[in-house]
């Protein structure tokens, strides 16, 4: 079937990396697109979402207000969901132009004349199904099957306590057989995404076509740590290196779904987000409140408690939960007492529960109390070898 225009996106893939498997012929189908095509670079200003990224790509503008929202009253704050976001995507085309869009992470728009499935899967740990024509969504599950690493995955609800996404636990990165059973998962999806794609282009000649391989995103935030140096040993033999594998699943999808099309159809194949290795999580969720708690109670500790000066124990490779799960079982007696666990907040379909700071959450009526210094303060403090005061 002729098509005027079919875009399929590779979510996340660091830059590097893809360019090496590319040069290396690891991912042939995605090489052969490069070598007969054109290839252009672009970037923009991140800051501090990744999700920012679809933002700028569906709208072609810079919007501030994607990220996330702090509610001081309670100490909470919530990742807006961009597939809740009303900005007017680039492929609403009109009448006249049709258009089928599958699974990018965005909201159903009214002003695209055709058919819309989102949600189907996602990168993050939840995902919101939708579609329009709004039977759509349901059929394709019936006939393809649902992404299957949400088949058992539990309801998540928003600020307003509407149960809105599904999410899923990801896997204890240490272990093989969590790994492997993860990479079924993902491998599984790709397959199910390549033939939702095939289905969704015979319905019609469309003007526009647009898909979205996601796992590719997701394997990055399992497997970055196998089949390249790492300070931790690797579960898996020297030499396997699942995250390659995934993406050599999504060249084999995309090389099925260019086969599909005639030859006066113009295939676009793009990325969006280069990811590569997390620098900013662990400070920020789990070293930051637990500093902020010791600040505010001196000597007192809620997660993690150790001696000053004590040498410390080697690296740790034994691991066999989830992270949130691993690190929740680091609290004290004290933080057992005060701060909500996890699967607390997992049970009431907090999207953020496998964030640290968010246990903290009960603290805050407390904590608001007291008059943090200023950075000025702190440094000065610092310099002289004493701790900054905090006043009530």
């Amino acid at each position: 079937m002729e098509h005027k225009v079919v875009a399929l996106g590779i979510d996340g893939p660091n830059g590097e990396l893809f360019d090496q498997w590319l040069a290396d012929g690891k991912l042939p189908n995605i090489a052969a697109i490069a070598k007969r095509g054109v290839t252009v670079r672009h970037s923009h200003v991140k800051r501090f979402r990744n999700e920012r990224c679809w933002s700028v790509f569906l709208t072609g503008r810079d919007t501030p207000a994607a990220g996330s929202t702090f509610r001081p009253a309670d100490y909470a704050y919530f990742n807006q969901s961009i597939q809740r976001e009303a900005e007017t995507p680039f492929y609403a085309l009109g009448a006249g132009k049709r258009v089928c869009v599958f699974d990018l992470p965005t909201a159903i728009s009214d002003r695209v004349d055709g058919i819309q499935a989102l949600g189907w899967g996602s990168e993050l740990n939840a995902s919101m199904p939708m579609s329009q024509p709004a039977e759509l969504m349901e059929e394709l599950i019936a006939r393809h099957g649902a992404d299957p690493k949400t088949e058992t995955g539990f309801a998540v609800r928003d600020q307003h306590g509407e149960a809105v996404e599904r999410s899923f636990r990801n896997p204890c990165l240490y272990s093989a057989e969590d790994l492997d059973r993860y990479r079924d998962f993902l491998e599984r999806a790709v397959e199910r995404r390549t033939e939702i794609c095939l289905d969704l282009l015979a319905r019609e000649p469309w003007d526009l076509f647009l898909g979205l391989f996601v796992e590719s995103h997701t394997a990055n935030h399992l497997f970055w740590h196998l089949g390249r140096p790492y300070p931790i040993p690797s579960p898996f033999a020297v030499g396997d290196d699942p995250l390659l594998a995934l993406f050599a699943s999504i060249d084999a999808g995309i090389g099925r779904i260019v086969k599909a099309l005639s030859p006066e159809t113009t295939l676009v194949l793009f990325t969006l987000d280069d990811t590569g290795p997390n620098l900013l999580d662990l400070p920020s969720m789990g070293l930051l409140p637990e500093m902020l708690f010791r600040w505010n109670f001196p000597g007192r500790a809620a997660l993690a408690a150790g001696e000053a000066g004590r040498t410390l124990p080697p690296v740790r490779a034994d691991y066999r939960d989830n992270w949130k799960l691993d690190v929740w079982a680091l609290r004290t007696a004290e933080g057992d007492r005060l701060l909500l666990s996890p699967s607390t907040l997992e049970a009431r379909g907090d999207p953020l529960s496998w964030n640290p700071a968010s246990w903290y959450r009960p603290l805050w009526p407390e904590m608001k109390a007291f008059a943090l210094p200023s950075l000025s303060d702190v440094m000065s403090k610092v310099r002289h070898g004493s701790k900054p005061s905090s006043s009530r």
